[in-house]
């Protein structure tokens, strides 16, 4: 794996992090109602897809579980069509997406440099 790859998941996990932080104790209603967490949960996404997407097509190819196209499909999605995102799977992706995308970077890094 080139060090460029391992530089962009440290930064991915940062931003899984931090919409994991923003996320703690809040549920539906409250996402769903509060632009501050929308928004700081979107620039996270926005983030996130932006990395994924310099990834080199080795990695992406030798990792291939993660949805690396989903991921950055998401992330236009967030950039060019806010208005027209859908609550729940906004929802569902801060929810159980960005925890395993996490779990697996996290699990891929540990096996790189151990």
């Amino acid at each position: 794996m080139k060090k460029k790859d391992t530089e962009l998941l440290a930064k991915v996990i940062r931003y899984c992090n931090e919409i994991n932080i923003i996320m703690k104790d809040c549920d539906y209603q409250h996402f769903a109602e509060d632009y501050k967490i929308n928004y700081s949960c979107s620039f996270a996404l926005l983030q996130i897809g932006e990395l994924v997407n310099k990834l080199s097509p080795e990695f992406k190819d030798k990792y291939s579980k993660v949805m690396w196209r989903g991921i950055r499909d998401f992330r236009n999605i967030v950039a060019h069509e806010y208005e027209n995102i859908d609550m729940t799977r906004f929802w569902n992706i801060t929810q159980e997406d960005v925890p395993e995308l996490s779990a697996y970077i996290t699990e891929i890094l540990e096996n790189i440099e151990g």
